[in-house]
Parts: structure tokens; C-alpha cells; sequence
């Protein structure tokens, strides 16, 4: 198998770090390592052109240290808003993966929530892995362990969201990973005779929405485990990744098919999660990205 994975890099050790959990997958893969440095087109031509050379030689001196580690790299620098150029190589590219780094403190990375990664999460076409400061091991402190033994997978029955468990099963299968299956009955309003908040729906009804995947990873040999909640979607995702390594969710917006909005979901998991992310973005007519 052979493929290529997306790293989008800014110059910052804090971009570079995803290399480490996103390097058993690579290896799995035997993919291509694809560095993409954007040089914003603010300032004068002159300042530009001086960031240009600057990050040019930065990233030859990254690709050249990935390939003395055994890893096949290319390296790509173009000029513009990184988010348009990281999402237009993405899909000239159509890469296995895009791997970034979401945000840091601030002014150490231009690869910020709210900004960059929001909108490639929006709008790429390829899984994206999301890493952030707080599980990324230092340059010289290599993980203690496995980076994702426990993958959260949050479903609502549809066969959209089901779409990322090619994915899971992928991950698992890579860093060993157990799987937790995790749906959510979203908090129904009522307005009468006050606002009060629907009874919850049978466990049971809810296990039973996620049993075909809980079989199918379960047939792959996957441990697998399914938890049930009620209440705010996002919130039940965001406490449950608490004891997981990395949330695997799709986005997409409001359909017939499923009964969360995930385009709203994934991005507030985004916004908040302290766990690694891969977020598969699904099409839909109804997307409102």
C-alpha cells in the first residue's frame, strides 16, 4: 500500500509535532510524507520575498531530517491565505490524510483554532487529523506509548456518520487501539406548559442504533464497547473524550439522514476537545458550509 500524507507546516516546532503520532500511520501506509509551507501575501513584495527565502530553507532542512529517518518526503511552498492553499494542494494532491496542528499560544503558530483549521475542517475532502499542544510530545521526547489506544467514535445511526469507520478501523488496527462507540439522544424542548426538557429514550433503543458497527469492528477484532447519553450532543462527546485518546467523528450539515447537525457538532469538539481529532467531512446536499 502506498499513498501520501499532508502535513501542512508553518515554521513552528508546535506544527512539526504531529509528525510524531501521525508517523505509525505513515508507516503503515508506506505513504509519502507531502510538507506544504504557505508564506502569507502581506507586507511589502520585498518582505515577502524575504519570508519566502527564509521558509524555504526552513522546510529543505525539515525534508532533508525526515528522509535521514527513513520516511519519503516531498515539500511543497506556495504564497496566499493558508487555508485556501492548504485546501486547493489538498485536493489537487487527494491525499490518504491531511495531518496538522491546531493552535498554540499565541504567536507560536499561524495554524490557529478559528481560523485556519476551522476552515480546512469545513471544507477538505480528505481525512484531517487534529492534533493540539497538550497531547503532542516535545522534538526530543518521543511518546510513552501508543498515541491513540482509545478511539471515541460518536454515531447517531446514520450511514453518514457511519462513514468514518473505515477510518477507525484503520487506526485501531495501527496503534492497537480499543474503540468506544458512543451515541447521544439530543435534549428535546418542549413549550408546555414550561420549557422542560423531553424524557430520555430507552438505553436499549440507543445501543441499538450502533449495534451494526459494534459487529462489524468486533468481526475485525477490534475490542469495541458502546456507551449511551442524553442531553447536549457536543457536551456528552466532549466528556466521554475525556478518557480517550482521539475523537473520530464525520461533519456535515443538517440532513434528512441524521438526526445531529455534525457540521455544528465537530466544530464545537473542535473548538473545546483536548483530544486528537479525525474528522471525516461527508457531502451532502444539505452542507451549509
Amino acid at each position: 500500500m502506498s499513498g501520501s500524507v499532508l502535513i501542512p507546516v508553518d515554521g513552528s516546532s508546535l506544527a512539526e509535532k504531529v509528525l510524531g503520532p501521525a508517523r505509525p500511520l505513515i508507516e503503515a501506509l508506506e505513504a509519502d510524507v507531502v510538507l506544504l509551507r504557505v508564506v502569507p501575501t502581506r507586507g511589502t513584495l520585498a518582505d515577502v520575498e524575504v519570508e519566502a527565502d527564509e521558509a524555504g530553507a526552513a522546510l529543505q532542512r525539515l525534508q532533508d531530517r525526515l528522509g535521514r529517518e527513513g520516511l519519503r518526503c516531498q515539500a511543497k511552498l506556495v504564497r496566499g491565505d493558508p487555508a485556501e492553499q492548504i485546501l486547493t494542494f489538498a485536493r489537487a494532491l487527494r491525499p490518504d490524510y491531511l495531518a496538522m496542528a491546531t493552535h498554540g499560544r499565541s504567536g507560536v503558530s499561524r495554524l490557529v483554532r478559528g481560523s485556519t483549521a476551522e476552515r480546512v475542517l469545513r471544507h477538505a475532502t480528505a481525512p484531517v487529523l487534529l492534533c493540539n499542544p497538550h497531547v503532542l510530545a516535545g522534538p526530543d521526547e518521543p511518546p510513552a506509548g501508543p498515541p491513540f489506544r482509545r478511539i471515541l467514535v460518536p454515531l447517531d445511526g446514520s450511514d453518514l456518520a457511519a462513514e468514518v469507520l473505515p477510518h477507525v478501523e484503520r487506526l485501531a488496527r495501527v496503534y492497537g487501539s480499543e474503540v468506544l462507540l458512543l451515541t447521544v439522544e439530543p435534549y428535546e424542548y418542549t413549550l408546555a406548559p414550561t420549557p422542560l426538557v423531553a424524557p430520555p429514550t430507552d438505553p436499549r433503543a440507543l445501543e441499538a442504533l450502533v449495534e451494526g458497527p459494534r459487529a462489524r469492528l468486533a468481526a475485525a477484532g477490534i475490542p469495541t464497547s458502546v456507551m449511551t447519553a442524553h442531553g447536549v450532543v457536543p457536551v456528552e462527546v466532549l466528556r466521554a473524550a475525556h478518557a480517550c485518546d482521539l475523537v473520530a467523528m464525520t461533519t456535515h450539515g443538517r440532513g434528512g439522514a441524521s438526526r445531529w447537525w455534525f457540521g455544528s457538532v465537530a466544530e464545537q469538539v473542535l473548538r473545546h476537545c483536548a483530544a486528537p481529532l479525525l474528522v471525516l467531512r461527508v457531502a451532502t446536499p444539505h452542507d451549509e458550509a
